[in-house]
């Protein structure tokens, strides 16, 4: 059960960490255009 909850959490964790980083790469290229 614990390992299901582990495996749970790393994969919302990516998931954050992807839509971060992907709100991130936007924001700079918006920033180059200008």
């Amino acid at each position: 059960f614990k390992w299901q909850l582990v495996k749970k959490a790393s994969q919302v964790f990516f998931l954050h960490f992807a839509l971060k980083k992907r709100a991130i790469i936007e924001e700079f290229h918006e920033k180059q255009e200008q």
